[in-house]
């Protein structure tokens, strides 16, 4: 149940965005590096941001307890 709750909710984290960005691919073939850098810093970002909303979910899912009876109880 953990696990379930836990990808659910890094599936929610995941959103798309609205403006367009290039793909890799048309910057590598531009020799875009500058943009290049951008996405890549982009990335980094989310992925950062990613690993603390995962830590905030994990964390909050230590505290429950599933052990009696089968029921969720906060420790």
């Amino acid at each position: 149940m953990k696990h379930l709750v836990l990808i659910i909710s890094c599936f929610a984290l995941i959103s798309c965005s609205s403006e367009e960005e290039p793909t890799t691919q048309y910057l590598i073939s531009n020799e875009n590096v500058e943009g290049l850098e951008q996405k890549r810093s982009g990335l980094v970002s989310q992925i950062e941001e990613l690993r603390n909303e995962l830590g905030l979910v994990t964390g909050a899912l230590n505290r429950f307890d599933t052990t009696k009876n089968g029921h969720w109880f906060l420790y």
